[in-house]
């Protein structure tokens, strides 16, 4: 869109400040729907929330060059609804996360995948800047130009779905291929609630949903000698019963989710009753060796059914309706540790949403590169931004693994790079005068903004991996306003400054922000679980008399 939207404004006579509404207008939608699909993805799963999200704002990007012609306002309206069902596609993602990511290669697989929206982008850039400059004569209309560029990426996204519906699967447990052995590495080292026994047989509901062997509390939920030893998953063993476990017989296979429920603080022990494996702590814990020699032994009946929907926790059996009915939503909009998360969200979606609508225009309208040569060298900022994002990726992961670097560590050092290495690059940007030199510090803006992936993407899941999509919703949420709002203010300084003045004044807010949100982080934000964010908040008995 931001350069579809650099002939639109020429072609349907917009003013600057039309433009720049078109496209915040997305953002409308986008933080709009943050919380709907977040409670869609709680109740129904994040498969075919996610599959048709994308499927529905490709239909309706295909209606938008008729609506643009139409009106103005219309254009806004599709927009908007576009950036609506756009918007489950992160809580989607932060749905599957805690529940296929093995924790440890999490500080890797998470930049990896968040990785493939730069693609995206390096696509889209690519094609887009050819495509508005191309005519495509059918029956003596004119298909080609701006319009095109809606056409060509509504169709891919509707040929997409078929593929997604076909190949994608909500756990480990459903999937039809997956070995006892993959399901077991998984869920190696995770902490987490009871999640469903087999109810093939008539036991009653409280047999059904012990299980198979627990304890109250937990501790480390990625201490690295943990991760190594701790082993938790389908499999079924019979334990004889002691004071500190108890167990089922070997009549019941298990199936597993993980939604983990525990800290390191005395508090969580008190309020999680956890599926826990631990070799350090228990003379009856299931060693890795052991349980992959034991679920080889199983039939693919015994260990792979259907989740129950039904989870233990502190000795209460919930339904998924019943946890999702206790998000603790007012601890996110009240803890300290949530609400610096949340200005650092508004942050990164200032650099990463703001970069995105507005690059087409500062290289065409500051340094001079016509719409072509725009669209082409938009691309190489994020090219540069997927490659340093996986380089970060392993980077980091290098330094958790070899070098025994904490989660915090590994979050801040992140953050510190995106956060003031980006003000630093806009900076420069915006007051060197040769063109090259200041596309070439827009290149690095990318590449410092790239460990981003390493600290804020990974955060819910450290914090709150229970309801890690709930948080990231708000976080979303806030990444969309800094979007809608970004393009509108670029769009206010250039018209009060018109000019490369209205462009350094933007780049200083940015600046400033960055460290801003950068300090808020350092004092506040700890990436380890937090209590309050991450356990079911109590409900209000209501007594009727």
């Amino acid at each position: 869109m931001s350069v579809a939207a650099v002939k639109m404004k020429d072609d349907l006579g917009w003013t600057e400040s039309q433009k720049g509404l078109v496209l915040s207008a997305f953002y409308w939608g986008y933080a709009i729907g943050q919380l709907p699909a977040s409670r869609l993805g709680q109740y129904y799963g994040a498969k075919w929330l996610f599959g048709l999200s994308i499927l529905i704002s490709s239909i309706l990007t295909l209606l938008v060059p008729a609506a643009s012609r139409s009106s103005f306002g219309m254009a806004l309206f599709i927009r908007v609804l576009i950036g609506f069902f756009e918007s489950a596609g992160f809580p989607s993602a932060y749905h599957f996360f805690p529940t296929w990511l093995p924790l440890a290669e999490k500080t890797f697989l998470i930049p990896f995948i968040v990785s493939g929206t730069f693609v995206g982008m390096i696509l889209g850039f690519s094609i887009s800047g050819v495509l508005a400059n191309t005519q495509v004569m059918i029956n003596g209309e004119d298909w080609g130009g701006w319009q095109s560029i809606f056409y060509l990426f509504g169709l891919l996204g509707v040929l997409w779905f078929p593929i997604w519906a076909y190949a994608a699967h909500e756990s480990p447990e459903v999937h039809p291929s997956i070995t006892p052995e993959e399901i077991l590495f998984i869920n190696q080292g995770k902490d987490m609630p009871f999640q469903g026994l087999s109810a093939a047989n008539d036991r009653d509901l409280n047999d059904t949903l012990r299980p198979l062997m627990y304890e109250e509390g937990g501790s480390d939920i990625e201490h690295p000698d943990i991760a190594l030893t701790d082993i938790t998953g389908p499999f079924n063993p019979s334990f004889s019963s002691s004071s500190t476990t108890r167990s089922i017989s070997s009549s019941g296979a298990g199936s597993f989710a993980y939604n983990p429920l525990s800290s390191a603080t005395q508090d969580s022990k008190d309020n999680a009753l956890t599926h826990r494996v631990n070799s350090r702590t228990s003379d009856l814990a299931v060693r890795r060796a052991e349980s992959i020699d034991r679920m080889g032994q199983l039939s693919k009946e015994e260990w792979q059914v259907l989740p129950t929907d039904m989870f233990a926790l502190k000795g209460n059996n919930y339904t998924k309706a019943e946890l999702t009915a206790r998000t603790p939503w007012r601890a996110f909009l009240t803890d300290p540790v949530a609400l610096a998360i949340l200005a650092c969200a508004f942050t990164n979606g200032w650099i990463g949403f703001t970069l995105m609508s507005e690059m087409p225009s500062y290289l065409t309208d500051i340094l001079g590169f016509d719409l072509d040569s725009a669209g082409v060298y938009c691309i190489y900022p994020y090219l540069a931004l997927f490659f340093s994002t996986l380089l970060f990726a392993r980077g980091f992961d290098y330094l958790q693994r070899e070098r025994a670097w904490s989660n915090n560590a590994v979050r801040l050092t992140s953050m510190f790079i995106a956060f003031l290495g980006s003000a630093l690059g806009l900076i420069v940007c915006g007051f060197l005068d040769a063109k090259f030199a200041a596309y070439t510090f827009m290149v690095l803006t990318q590449v410092f903004y790239a460990a981003s992936a390493c600290g804020i993407s990974c955060i819910y899941t450290d914090v709150a991996p229970l309801y890690s999509s709930s948080l990231n919703t708000l976080g979303n949420t806030m990444s969309a306003i800094a979007g809608m709002t970004g393009p509108i203010v670029v769009s206010a300084f250039l018209s009060a400054f018109p000019g490369i003045w209205g462009w350094r004044l933007a780049f200083l807010l940015t600046g400033g922000m960055c460290a801003a949100a950068f300090t808020l982080w350092f004092f506040v934000v700890k990436s380890e679980i937090r209590p309050i964010l991450n356990t079911p908040k109590v409900l209000k008995e209501v007594s009727l008399r």
